[in-house]
């Protein structure tokens, strides 16, 4: 189950549930990744740049839907993997 949108207002919270999406690159309506049923390594492959690559229609729907590619995230996932290797994200940009 992904949720990927969540509203809040005057104390109500609403959270819509998406399983679903469009591919970007068919157009065709595709399930979303299931992390109980898929297999990451099927789907998707984690880059150095800190970007996910998308392998499969469900990880290209995924990742648009999910929006995994946003800017944000991607330093963020950058920054991780810099201090993961015992460097920080700017020693990593330098090589």
């Amino acid at each position: 189950m992904n949720l990927t949108w969540h509203w809040r207002a005057e104390g109500a919270t609403f959270t819509k549930v998406r399983t679903w999406g469009l591919d970007p690159d068919t157009g065709e309506l595709t399930r979303l990744f299931h992390p109980r049923r898929d297999e990451w390594q099927e789907h998707f492959t984690s880059q150095v740049s800190g970007q996910i690559e998308s392998l499969t229609p469900v990880g290209r729907t995924t990742a648009r839907v999910l929006n995994m590619n946003d800017e944000r995230r991607v330093q963020l996932r950058k920054a991780i993997l810099a201090m993961e290797a015992g460097s920080s994200p700017s020693e990593s940009e330098n090589e």
